[in-house]
């Protein structure tokens, strides 16, 4: 019985939790120069990886990687395979 009460307790402390949480608001930055061109890339190629990105805008690796992640943020590409060289990226 004293489980069956807590369990519907608990419930409904974690409804009231989740419903009194705002929204996150999701605001747009404007996209930089690179990421402009990484875009552009995507009118030739339908699929795009780190170590072209590397190649066209001449940066290192970790960077490359950063405007690919900033770009999924975004919304504008989608990101294929979880690590490794099969992973490559395309636009939404």
């Amino acid at each position: 019985m004293y489980f069956v009460l807590g369990l519907f307790i608990g419930a409904v402390m974690v409804y009231s939790y989740y419903s009194t949480q705002p929204e996150k608001i999701v605001y747009k930055t404007p996209l930089t120069a690179s990421q402009k061109k990484l875009l552009a890339l995507f009118d030739t190629k339908s699929k795009i990886s780190n170590a072209q990105v590397k190649k066209l805008l001449k940066v290192s690796d970790a960077t490359a990687t950063r405007h690919l992640d900033e770009l999924e943020a975004a919304g504008e590409i989608t990101q294929i395979g979880k690590t490794g060289r099969y992973v490559y990226y395309q636009k939404v």
